[in-house]
């Protein structure tokens, strides 16, 4: 394979792949932050706020 093939590639395809893969990317945080964040107050809730324990509050 030549290298020409690489650095010659059509700029529109270039901006196609770019705009598919932040596509990917924002969907993916847009389902792993609820996520990340019903964890976290998930977790909160385990704590014992007077001692910073994990346990029976």
């Amino acid at each position: 394979m030549s290298f020409s093939l690489i650095f010659n590639s059509h700029p529109a395809d270039t901006l196609t792949k770019h705009f598919v893969t932040s596509c990917i990317m924002l969907t993916a945080f847009y389902i792993v932050s609820p996520l990340a964040i019903a964890a976290l107050f998930g977790f909160a809730r385990l704590v014992n706020p007077r001692t910073g324990q994990i346990g029976s509050r």
